[in-house]
């Protein structure tokens, strides 16, 4: 099932952009939950607890300072998003560029350029492969996407792996990571494995994440962690 988060801080716009939406998923036979918004605040607090698969937003949002590309830049900053600009004013099709997005809407044109906004949105994200963790617990393996995964705890032998669900085996850390691919998976701790994709602050004991967590940072793994944050942030090629 896809998950869209609609933003547009006029109700009945919000509300509108949502009955197309569920319209050409409807006419596509895809399943979608759809959510709207007309809270900036409100939308960053649930996308800091899960991300959604397609966001619509609003260009122009009566919120400053924080308007819907500066909204953008920050969802691009830690997900792979497909992201579908709409505004009342097309003069903004130039400044979206700012942001990694796959659609310019303007709401005059809501109906006709929407369900190919959607088309594209949905192939991208059904053709693009997403590394997938195998995770072995009780005689079953659960794939599990890496880019989803924000850390893992160590209890006794047990691995408990927190995402958009929660999973668990009983192995190493080592064990697990051995078939990690992104790279993005750095142990931080004895007892802690962290994604560095959602690291927002580090400290020399501790790193917070993008919704709100605190995982510990031993003296033995800073180091190491602090080079691949420099790596992944493209900061050191």
């Amino acid at each position: 099932m896809y998950t869209v988060a609609i933003l547009d801080d006029i109700p009945e716009h919000a509300h509108s952009i949502r009955g197309h939406t569920e319209a050409v998923f409807q006419n596509l036979k895809k399943d979608a939950e759809v959510m709207e918004y007309t809270d900036p605040g409100l939308f960053m607090k649930d996308l800091k607890k899960k991300p959604f698969s397609i966001y619509l937003i609003d260009v122009d949002l009566h919120h400053p300072p924080m308007t819907g590309i500066d909204i953008a830049r920050n969802i691009n900053a830690v997900y792979d998003a497909q992201i579908i600009f709409v505004s009342a004013f097309e003069e903004y099709y130039l400044d979206v560029y700012q942001t990694d997005h796959s659609y310019f809407i303007p709401k005059s044109r809501l109906s006709d350029l929407l369900k190919d906004a959607l088309a594209k949105s949905i192939h991208h994200l059904e053709q693009e492969p997403h590394p997938l963790l195998p995770i072995h617990y009780n005689k079953k393996t659960f794939l599990v996407r890496e880019d989803r995964i924000r850390y893992m705890e160590k209890i006794l032998r047990k691995v408990m792996i927190y995402g958009e669900d929660t999973y668990q085996c009983y192995a190493k850390f080592e064990e697990v990571l051995r078939d990690s691919t992104t790279g993005t998976l750095v142990q931080c701790h004895k007892s802690y494995v962290v994604n560095t994709a959602f690291i927002t602050t580090i400290e020399r004991t501790s790193c917070t994440l993008t919704d709100g967590t605190v995982i510990p940072v031993s003296k033995k793994y800073y180091p190491d962690l602090i080079h691949k944050l420099t790596v992944f942030s493209g900061e050191q090629k």
